[in-house]
């Protein structure tokens, strides 16, 4: 009877913190030893802090953390893993360095004398790479090389390499193939095997967690449902609704097509085409919608015969060019200005009526046109805090979010586009983007949504477009 008895190794009770006196989140779960538990919810708020208390980077306020059955404060990442718990992240990884050096190069015993040990090394990453049925990735290999699945899996061999108990997911924007499905399930199945745990959060049930020992449902900041996986989790969330008028009659505003060259690597559809007020979510990690992107944004192409705007050929030399708004993510270009004042930030596409003939700028017609962007977004509330400021230095992440839209607004768009925007800002909630495509939505502007997580696209959107 002892040896069948499950080894708790971490609890949650009550977890959770006050706001003006009010309890905002009251978790309570459980996890054993070698078990995988699905932690399914909408309410990212919630997964947010969740993640950050076992982080080590947001101490509980209320309740208690128990870890191999002690009350335990996690006050640092480092003390974190120091317990055992491992978030993935690929963001740890060093992508300029070959896959063993990223897996045991910060193991010090790898070292002789400050000297390091290659050849064990390498031996360590292969024998580790083969027991998850990973030895068709080199030890030798740059990880930059590698593709998107690939690096996430390593992520996860990064966690076992460090000595982790508990391996924490957060399902990443990619998509998943029966293949990669499979792949996921398979190293799971190990990591039980070795005895670690698995706690893996999403906001969707997905068949790759049908081989799961239980799962959670977490809704209003408390678990409301935590059962064996003995049958398919019931559909857990309702959808997202907008109104939309979806007959045949509706106006297509922005039509792509795959030209020929190219057709042939195409992943996701070869023709999309979004109709006016519509919120359409394309769903796919390929490069092509990415090419896409990049030939709209570029001089590369001034006449782009793929792309058609309300039925005619994008031109990026005639006044077409401001009617489709950019919110994506990019390594050489700032979204906003951080040393820039909020007037100045926001009226930054616009020329006239700011300017007049000598290049002199007239402040009040300025001002006039920020805070009317901002009100159409319910942003006024900026104003007070950065309205004085020559600078939005201290601007958190979601305002900095409703300054590039402002910003946008000014040159009057008919379509806005969002490339994985849960990637763009790390902590925008659901909720946010929901207000602010609301917002959007309700000044008649048609919305794509670009994204590797149909989790993300399937409660936003009217109509989701996968491959």
């Amino acid at each position: 009877m002892v040896k069948n008895m499950k080894h708790e190794i971490l609890r949650l009770e009550h977890i959770g913190k006050t706001t003006n006196g009010q309890l905002l989140h009251s978790i309570s779960m459980n996890l054993y030893q070698g078990e995988a538990l699905c932690v399914i919810t909408e309410d990212l708020d919630t997964k947010l802090y969740l993640l950050g208390i076992l982080q080590g980077n947001a101490p509980h306020e209320h309740g208690t953390l128990y870890i191999n059955d002690c009350p335990t404060h996690l006050s640092s990442p480092e003390e974190s893993r120091n317990k055992g718990l491992y978030l993935v992240m690929e963001s740890q990884l060093v992508f300029s360095m070959n896959v063993a050096h990223n897996l045991y190069m910060t193991n010090s015993s790898f070292y002789f004398s400050s000297i390091l040990n290659n050849q064990a090394i390498h031996q360590a990453a292969r024998t580790l790479l083969k027991a998850f049925s990973l030895d068709y990735i080199k030890t030798t290999t740059l990880v930059r090389t590698l593709s998107e699945f690939d690096r996430y899996l390593l992520s996860i061999l990064y966690g076992v390499a460090a000595n982790a108990k508990i391996i924490v997911l957060d399902t990443p924007y990619i998509t998943y193939r029966p293949a990669e499905i499979r792949k996921l399930q398979h190293i799971v199945n190990v990591l039980r095997t070795k005895g670690l745990s698995v706690l893996w959060f999403t906001s969707k049930w997905d068949m790759l967690f049908q081989n799961f020992d239980r799962y959670a449902v977490i809704k209003n900041g408390v678990v409301t449902k935590l059962a064996p996986l003995a049958t398919l989790p019931p559909h857990t969330f309702p959808p997202h609704i907008y109104q939309w008028n979806s007959s045949e009659a509706t106006p297509v505003v922005l039509e792509y097509t795959t030209n020929a060259a190219t057709k042939h690597i195409a992943e996701s559809p070869t023709h999309f085409a979004l109709h006016e007020g519509e919120i359409l979510g394309i769903h796919g990690t390929n490069t092509l919608l990415e090419n896409m992107i990049s030939d709209l944004l570029s001089d590369k192409s001034k006449h782009l015969k793929d792309i058609l705007l309300y039925g005619h050929p994008y031109d990026l030399n005639f006044s077409q060019k401001n009617l489709i708004a950019f919110i994506y993510a990019t390594d050489d270009k700032l979204r906003v200005f951080p040393q820039m004042s909020l007037y100045d930030n926001i009226t930054l596409l616009i020329n006239k009526p700011i300017y007049n003939p000598v290049g002199i700028i007239n402040k009040r017609i300025r001002n006039h046109i920020a805070i009317s962007m901002l009100k159409s977004i319910h942003g006024e509330y900026l104003i007070k805090s950065f309205g004085d400021k020559n600078n939005i230095i201290d601007m958190c992440p979601l305002d900095r979010l409703k300054v590039e839209v402002a910003k946008w607004l000014c040159v009057h768009p008919k379509v806005f586009i969002f490339v994985n925007p849960h990637n763009i800002y790390d902590n925008l909630t659901e909720s946010d983007f929901h207000t602010l495509l609301d917002d959007l939505h309700k000044l008649d502007i048609s919305i794509l949504i670009l994204s590797g997580s149909v989790e993300n696209l399937s409660g936003i959107c009217t109509r989701v477009i996968s491959e």
